[in-house]
């Protein structure tokens, strides 16, 4: 016969399931920045495609599950970089980590393929997470890596 060895509780409590390399960038604190590649993709700028039945508006529940600053308070302070604005800033979101948000994104079809309509979905997430409406609009810079122009382009819509 065979024997078959089953690990006792406290083992099973104390074993971390495997990770993912996505699952690691997730959860860790260094950022690093993907190289501009304009002009090197066949739709001419990096972007990120989803499935086709992603296409539309969507009904969405977003919790923010923890609140880091790994660069440093300087880059949430506002334009100056207000140690002050930063500080209270990271206060009011500490006190939103696993709160739901209900917001609504949006996913649209260009000739490449559905993306993420980045500037009706910032503007969204940054409404939903604030409680009110803080946002009036949210236009790109006109330079050569902007997908928003390329979305346009290949025949997205303005929100």
């Amino acid at each position: 016969g065979s024997a078959v060895s089953i690990p006792a509780a406290a083992d099973a409590a104390t074993t971390k399931p495997p990770t993912s390399p996505i699952a690691e960038r997730f959860e860790s604190d260094l950022l690093t920045s993907p190289p501009i590649t304009a002009g090197v993709r066949p739709s001419g700028h990096e972007n990120l495609f989803f499935p086709s039945w992603m296409e539309g508006e969507w009904d969405v529940t977003q919790t923010l599950t923890s609140n880091k600053t790994p660069l440093g308070l300087k880059y949430v302070g506002g334009p100056q970089g207000s140690l002050d604005v930063a500080q209270k800033t990271m206060e009011e979101q500490n006190k939103r980590i696993n709160e739901e948000v209900n917001l609504k994104l949006r996913f649209v079809k260009t000739s490449f393929g559905v993306v993420e309509d980045r500037a009706f979905n910032l503007k969204s997430r940054l409404n939903s997470f604030a409680g009110k409406n803080v946002v009036a609009s949210v236009d790109y810079a006109d330079v050569r890596e902007s997908n928003r122009a390329s979305v346009l382009a290949g025949g997205g819509t303005e929100s």
